[in-house]
């Protein structure tokens, strides 16, 4: 019995030893604190104590708790560097300007980035001279980094880099307030538009500027101030132009502005004129477009260089136009295009447009035609149609016309010289012009269960006395039939009285 007793003793007391044992283990474990650390035996003391020397100006780094060395190491350098960037950067006081303080806060972020190179010993001219690191292990066991740098930059290098930047930053805003002393001369000379010139020319030179919302802003103000004092009037509108001819006078546009009671001219104002005219097709219309800029009167002459249709209302639109200027601003952030709008806005109303009526000479002027109408094989049609839909139309809107009585056989295989000379011969002496078309099937098909047909027409005006083409003309239509026959002989009525229409109202 005694044995037995001597016998648990001992296994409690061997269980108790391994369960301490164990126990102890895992409580060393899980004790936080260094694992690792560089090759030293305590942290180096320009970590608290920073160098100082004759050449150099020292920076410690400290990165924070990371959960790899390179990690820690890159957090460590941007604390440094951000230090650099302090001591190279504008300094900013309770007496800095605006722009002072806006420089200074973009530069910092700026010269961050600039100076951070991953993985080079040097970061332009700053030097990393020393890394020191810890590894350490959470309660849970978990393991992280602490990384210190210590970062060296030569005196000479960070006086070079502030003048270096004073200067940058000097001669941007130097071209600014440059331009912007031209726009006060200029505008207290009377010379607006070269005063808007300038403010605009500051705002888009503000915008190589790091944060330059505030010249930006005032510019673009002052810009459409000036702007909006200027008034447009218009003369030349009251007489009549003729097809294929130049309108008589000039479309005349005058910028001025009110002072002491005057209509003061403003020169060199930049205006654009866009002349509406007909396409060839007859389909819509298209512009011709010219710029230019007021004289010392203020006046900006348009010239109507051919008159290019009959009608009540042709137009000339004319605008004040500083389109390459204002391409410029889009550049500027979203927080400066309220400033842009509001400008472009004000520029939206400097405009006005010129009309004028016109007619043509060639009602008066005794005319033969004929209209040849083609199958799509390329085979005449004897049933007149085409022909009859030209002549209603011109006869309505009185011109001197009458149709040649001409066989569609007697053209077949004769050239378009050959055509023309028949033509002329078919005309008689007392006809100055000859009008000529052709109408030619192109396609047939179905829609709807309608049959269509599609044509091609075209026209040339000839003058009898030299053989000249006057004019060309060309357009296409479709229509539709209950049976191919009669979608064909609508599609030639139609394509007549479109051509018709487009001869009339552009007939030289």
């Amino acid at each position: 019995m005694k044995r037995w007793l001597i016998f648990l003793l001992s296994a409690v007391l061997i269980c108790a030893l391994f369960s301490s044992c164990a126990t102890g283990n895992k409580k060393k474990q899980s004790t936080p604190g260094v694992v690792e650390s560089s090759s030293r035996k305590k942290p180096p003391a320009w970590i608290t104590d920073i160098p100082e020397t004759k050449d150099y100006l020292y920076f410690v780094g400290t990165g924070a708790d990371a959960e790899s060395f390179d990690a820690g190491k890159k957090s460590a350098l941007s604390d440094a560097l951000s230090q650099v960037v302090g001591v190279i950067g504008i300094t900013v006081t309770s007496t800095s300007t605006y722009e002072e303080r806006y420089f200074a806060d973009r530069y910092t972020t700026s010269i961050a980035s600039e100076l951070f190179s991953e993985g080079r010993a040097r970061l332009q001219d700053a030097e990393i001279d020393e890394i020191y690191y810890e590894k350490h292990r959470r309660t849970d066991g978990s393991l992280f980094f602490r990384v210190w740098v210590l970062v060296k930059y030569g005196k000479e290098e960070i006086a070079r880099e502030q003048k270096r930047i004073e200067q940058l930053i000097a001669k941007k805003l130097l071209e600014v307030e440059m331009l912007e002393q031209k726009a006060s001369e200029f505008r207290q000379a009377g010379l607006i538009s070269e005063a808007i010139v300038a403010y605009l020319d500051a705002c888009i030179a503000s915008l190589r500027l790091e944060d330059g919302e505030v010249y930006f802003d005032r510019n673009i103000r002052r810009a459409g101030e000036l702007l909006a004092k200027v008034r447009l009037e218009k003369s030349g509108e009251s007489q009549t132009g003729w097809v294929g001819k130049a309108l008589q006078r000039p479309l005349v546009l005058r910028a001025y502005y009110p002072h002491d009671d005057q209509k003061t001219p403003v020169r060199n104002i930049p205006v654009r004129f866009a002349y509406r005219v007909p396409k060839t097709d007859g389909k819509g219309y298209k512009y011709e477009v010219m710029t230019s800029v007021t004289n010392s009167d203020g006046e900006a002459l348009f010239n109507v260089g051919m008159v290019h249709e009959v009608g009540e209302r042709n137009s000339v639109d004319a605008s004040i136009d500083f389109a390459p200027r204002t391409r410029q601003l889009r550049a500027a952030p979203g927080p400066l295009q309220n400033g842009v709008r509001a400008f472009r806005d004000i520029l939206s109303a400097k405009k006005t447009t010129f009309v004028f009526r016109s007619d043509t000479h060639a009602r008066k002027i005794p005319t033969g035609m004929y209209v040849l109408q083609l199958d799509e094989n390329g085979e005449p049609v004897t049933e007149v149609v085409a022909t009859s839909s030209v002549y209603d139309v011109l006869y309505d809107k009185d011109f001197s016309v009458n149709v040649l009585a001409i066989d569609p056989g007697d053209l077949t295989g004769k050239s378009e010289y050959q055509i023309r000379e028949f033509l002329i011969g078919a005309a008689g002496g007392d006809v100055e012009r000859v009008l000529f078309g052709r109408v030619r099937i192109t396609e047939y098909g179905s829609i709807s269960g309608y049959e269509m047909a599609r044509a091609d027409a075209a026209a040339i005006l000839i003058d009898t006395r030299t053989g000249d083409v006057l004019r060309t003309w060309k357009l296409a239509r479709s229509s539709t039939g209950g049976t191919r026959e009669s979608a064909a002989l609508h599609v030639f009525e139609e394509s007549g009285k479109a051509l018709g229409e487009l001869i009339s109202n552009t007939m030289p």
